[in-house]
């Protein structure tokens, strides 16, 4: 069961929410410790206020600091994120191994936690950060080298990303309900996505090459999967390639373009399940809804990857 399905199903996991924190001091930075594992140097002038929301497995943050040096490590038993860093104002530089970047306003990094990082905040900054777990990452098909990625401040898709994300951290959208946080979670998907396709690379490797074309590709799925035409021969024929080259290019992340189609149909029509704000629809209305033939279609998925029917899933809620 994928990350966004488990998150759908388990109360515990519908965790959407909006905090606001401001971090201060020897104890701030003990507290900024505590939240992200990273080790603060020089904590004695530190000051940061972080607006932070959960949407399903992302964690989206508007950061502003008073300038620091920090070091981020990995925990043993955690599974490594995937960071989008966006600078609104302010400079920072990240260093991974043997590379340095510099970033400045208007632009924007990816960074891979497989490794430890350093972070210096080299004036008063404000940056927006949406992270999420790798894995959420591979199961729509992406799969990286983990090598830092820069956009420059002249992507428009950048700047456009930045915005929506500073747009999400109103409170008054707060807790959203199932349906609304899976919308959300699309809109994320689709922009992240766009971005890893789009980003620097100057060490590609092909296994990167792939990776970005399996973005698009999912980003596709994601817009139609509600059709249901839609197949591996179509979204093959989409993009000019056989359907043995997209299984081919898919099988490397451990899903294939008919797993990766049904996977989304799963999650919408869970989530209408999930929402009483569509109790007046019926199993078949749903089912149609998410892109399957019909209801039959829709209980013979949820029983093999649930273990349960539509109806269960509305009455334990």
């Amino acid at each position: 069961m994928t990350l966004a399905r488990r998150r759908l199903l388990n109360p515990e996991c519908q965790d959407n929410m909006i905090w606001s924190k401001k971090l201060s001091g020897a104890s701030g930075a003990k507290a900024l410790e505590s939240i992200t594992h990273s080790i603060v140097n020089d904590s004695d002038s530190f000051e940061m206020n972080v607006k932070s929301a959960q949407i399903g497995f992302y964690e989206v943050r508007s950061i502003t600091t008073t300038p620091i040096n920090y070091i981020d490590t990995p925990v043993a038993d955690h599974e490594p994120n995937i960071r989008f860093v966006f600078v609104v104002s302010g400079s920072i530089a990240i260093r991974q191994g043997t590379t340095l970047h510099r970033v400045f306003s208007g632009e924007m990094i990816i960074l891979f936690e497989r490794e430890m990082y350093s972070t210096l905040i080299l004036e008063p900054t404000h940056m927006v950060m949406v992270s999420f777990p790798e894995i959420a990452a591979s199961q729509r098909g992406v799969v990286s080298g983990g090598h830092l990625r820069h956009v420059a401040a002249a992507s428009v898709l950048s700047l456009a990303a930045r915005a929506f994300f500073l747009g999400l951290l109103r409170p008054s959208a707060f807790p959203l309900p199932p349906v609304e946080q899976l919308r959300a979670t699309r809109a994320i998907d689709s922009v992240l996505l766009g971005l890893l396709a789009t980003a620097e690379n100057p060490s590609a490797s092909k296994n990167d090459r792939n990776a970005e074309e399996r973005a698009v590709i999912t980003s596709f799925i994601a817009s139609n999967f509600s059709s249901p035409a839609l197949s591996t021969a179509s979204v093959a024929s989409q993009y000019g390639m056989s359907t043995r080259s997209i299984q081919r290019l898919f099988a490397e992340c451990g899903q294939s373009v008919s797993e990766s189609i049904q996977q989304r149909r799963l999650e919408h029509a869970v989530a209408i399940l999930l929402d009483e704000r569509f109790d007046e629809l019926s199993v078949e209305d749903v089912a149609k809804r998410s892109g399957f033939t019909g209801a039959d279609h829709l209980r013979r998925v949820m029983h093999h990857e649930m273990g349960c029917a539509p109806s269960q899933a509305r009455a334990n809620r």
